[in-house]
């Protein structure tokens, strides 16, 4: 790897933010982090037009790298995480990569052969019931390769995660939450008082908020729920949240997506 001058800042290259700005927790998560850390490392985020609108180019001192979609759209994953790494060993110049996702855990060791990479434990998606048995399964392998054959440096979100896997890999798993951006801006007022609230990125079933509705109908609940999240993820969730909602009095409302650049 060539080394960069000294008056250069250090050069990350960014695989599983697939579009910027982000939606979803997990994309999120990597948005902040930039913001936070981009007047002191020069950050290169692979994307592709699936998740973007954004042409390749620098927004607010982001280098986003877009590729076009693969033609076969249920392949378009796992062409993406493909071209980034040959991308990165063929073309690139980093200092680090950083892969963000389990998923992506087959491309971990090829990357290696050059850089020095960061891998992120982000959520258990063989969980998900989206998914169907054979992608679980391929999820489950995966989460198994991502410790069995480590990044140089691994992180979990989960601090029970952190602990599950400790003895089952030969790195230290590094617990480093996700944080919270505050900026300047007045947040948006809710008119309501009273009330049980519920909030997350995605309106998904491993997030736990049908549990929540569970409890509140066998208490009798008569007071206000405040339901706030994208629920487009899982249209099936979505709809047994609204048959349970029925006794309930539920207020379902958009999460907020905030542009940082």
């Amino acid at each position: 790897m060539v080394k960069n001058k000294k008056s250069e800042k250090p050069r990350i290259a960014v695989i599983g933010l697939k579009g910027l700005p982000a939606y979803g927790g997990s994309a999120r998560a990597g948005e902040n982090m930039m913001y936070f850390l981009k007047d002191s490392f020069h950050f290169v985020v692979f994307n592709t037009d699936t998740h973007t609108s954004r042409k390749s180019g620098v927004y607010g001192g982001i280098e986003q790298i877009v590729f076009k979609r693969f033609f076969i759209s249920r392949l378009n994953a796992m062409y993406y995480y493909f071209v980034s790494t040959f991308y990165c060993l063929f073309k690139g110049d980093f200092d680090v990569v950083h892969v963000f996702h389990v998923d992506a855990a087959f491309i971990v060791p090829m990357l290696r052969l050059r850089y020095r990479v960061v891998s992120g434990h982000r959520a258990r998606p063989q969980f998900a019931a989206k998914w169907p048995y054979l992608v679980r399964q391929y999820f489950v392998f995966m989460e198994w390769l991502f410790f069995k054959m480590p990044a140089d440096v691994v992180t979990s979100v989960s601090k029970p995660v952190a602990e599950l896997f400790r003895d089952r890999t030969s790195r230290e798993i590094l617990f480093i939450p996700n944080g919270i951006v505050f900026d300047n801006e007045p947040l948006p007022e809710i008119a309501e008082k009273d009330y049980v609230l519920f909030a997350s990125g995605r309106v998904i079933a491993s997030k736990g908020v049908h549990v929540m509705l569970e409890a509140l109908i066998k208490l009798n609940y008569r007071g206000r729920v405040l339901i706030i999240g994208n629920r487009e993820h899982s249209p099936d969730y979505s709809r047994k949240l609204g048959k349970m909602a029925r006794t309930l009095d539920v207020r379902l409302l958009i999460s907020l997506r905030i542009k940082l650049f």
